[in-house]
Parts: C-alpha cells; structure tokens; sequence
C-alpha cells in the first residue's frame, strides 16, 4: 500500500491500481508464476503443478494475457519490410488441412494466412483473411513490403503482376522443385519453417473468433522476437508494464 504525504489526506491505495494485479484475489507471487508459466508454454496440466492454483484461475488469466496480447497487436504501426537488395519470401497457408477431405469441413479453413519474412533483416508480416484473389494479395504487399524488394513466391498466378508494381519478383515451382537457380537461393523455406512453428505453437479445431485470437498472439510474439521461454517472460513482462 502507499500512503498520501499530505498531512490533511492521509489516504492509503494500492499501487496495483490501473494494473493487472488490480482486484485479483491471487498473490503477486501466484501471479508472476502463472505469467511465468505462459511463457513457457505450459500445458494446462503442467502450470497446475507449477503453480499450485485452480484450473479456473488459470484458464481466466491465460484469457487475460491473449487479449493483452491481442490489444498490443491491434495497436501496432507496423513498418514496411523489405527495400533494396533485401529479399522477402511470401506465401499463404490454411492453418488446418483437411487432407482426406472426409467429413464437414473443418474450423479454421476458410481462413487464409499471408505472411512474408525479411531473409536478412528477419522482419515479418502477417494478414488474417478469407479472400485470396490476385487484387487483394497486391494491395495486401503493397501495404507490407517496400518498392524495389526482391520478392520470391510459388508460381501462384496472383503473384504474376508484382513486376508492374515496383518489385523484382522471381518464383519456384513447388510442383517441381523446392528451390531454383544457380546458387539454390530461390525458395521459400523459411516461411515455410514459419509456417510449421506456426501449426506447432496454435490449438487445433478453434472456432474462427479464437483462431484469429492465437493467430495475433503468436504474431505478437514473432514481432517482439519472443523466439524461446527466456526472451517470452522478459519481453511479455515489459509488454505488460510490470516492473
């Protein structure tokens, strides 16, 4: 508690007012080790034991650090990536697959996820859709990479126009090949590999409102270079305001 110095007020509050910590029945301690634990990446089962806290409790404020997440996401001013002699792998994905196509379609696939990666820079990019005609692909890059990047996609014919547009576009054909040219430095791995963490690290069968929740949370996460538990607690905490 702090105390007001002015003789006549004398009044006592909390310095957790206008923080996470406000009105919580739980300890500082339980808290900071539940934080910990979503860090971590926890299961459910696993922050129980860590913790010592019920089920409850922990899946409300596992909700209340996504939405914090997901606010910070929503408040972002992301720059452009990319821009001269930098190279910028694009390529979209269904988050689920429905590879024996047996039964109803599954949740999550009438969402496409378009995302490109900075090879030398290691900025990224990421857009939530259910569109994915030739149109909006250019808007979407024009919004996200600078003019005169190297960009490198599969041979899609949404990508054909991105020469007219100010960009150096060239492609590999997946059908054929997973990389092309002389120096094997045409592909698209490592949006793929991001696309593998991504399948990794979010729940399957979400319905599309907590699918696009998990999806910015990652994205959060990928932007702030929350690459492994260490870096997760420290810059989740700084994102948070705790000191």
């Amino acid at each position: 508690m702090m105390r007001c110095n002015n003789k006549k007020c004398r009044k006592r509050f909390s310095i957790f007012i206008g923080s996470i910590f406000e009105n919580s029945k739980l300890k500082i301690s339980e808290i900071l080790r539940m934080i910990y634990c979503y860090a971590m990446k926890f299961t459910l089962e696993e922050t129980i034991l860590q913790s010592g806290i019920q089920k409850m409790a922990i899946v409300e404020w596992n909700k209340k650090l996504r939405n914090i997440l997901v606010e910070k996401y929503n408040s972002l001013r992301l720059t452009k990536i990319g821009g001269i002699n930098l190279t910028v792998e694009i390529d979209e994905a269904h988050l689920y697959s429905n590879r024996k196509r047996i039964g109803r379609k599954l949740v999550g696939q009438s969402y496409w996820i378009v995302g490109g990666i900075c090879r030398e820079t290691k900025d990224i990019f990421f857009d939530i859709t259910t569109s994915r005609n030739a149109n909006y692909m250019i808007r979407l890059i024009e919004r996200n990479v600078e003019k005169r990047t190297r960009i490198i996609t599969d041979c899609w014919r949404g990508y054909n126009k991105l020469c007219e547009y100010g960009y150096i576009h060239e492609t590999v054909n997946h059908s054929i090949t997973f990389v092309t040219g002389e120096n094997n430095d045409i592909h698209t791995n490592n949006i793929e590999r991001m696309w593998r963490d991504m399948r990794e690290n979010i729940p399957s069968g979400l319905t599309n409102q907590y699918l696009e929740y998990h999806l910015k949370e990652y994205m959060v996460m990928k932007i702030f270079g929350m690459r492994n538990s260490i870096t997760r607690f420290s810059m989740l905490m700084d994102l948070l305001s705790i000191e």
